[in-house]
């Protein structure tokens, strides 16, 4: 079984976790975490999917990027593996 992408967790209530219900928001006040690599991954395809929106070189021609080394080394770098 995989582990869901999100969850959430209320504290103001008495410590009771049913782990069937954790991947659906049941009100404003739950806290929702992400995990790590499923955020990682989301905020990687985005930089893919925009960055020619953000690579212009002033004269109406897209910079060369060399964005799989990008897409890589921003992964990394948001594991805390590249500084």
């Amino acid at each position: 079984m995989e582990a869901p992408e999100k969850l959430y967790i209320l504290f103001n209530r008495p410590y009771t976790v049913d782990y069937t219900k954790l991947n659906k928001r049941r009100c404003e006040e739950e806290v929702e975490y992400t995990r790590t690599d499923a955020f990682i991954e989301k905020a990687a395809k985005w930089l893919m999917d925009n960055i020619q929106n953000y690579t212009d070189d002033g004269m109406g021609e897209h910079s060369f990027v060399l964005v799989q080394d990008l897409k890589e080394d921003f992964k990394n770098y948001m594991k805390g593996e590249l500084t």
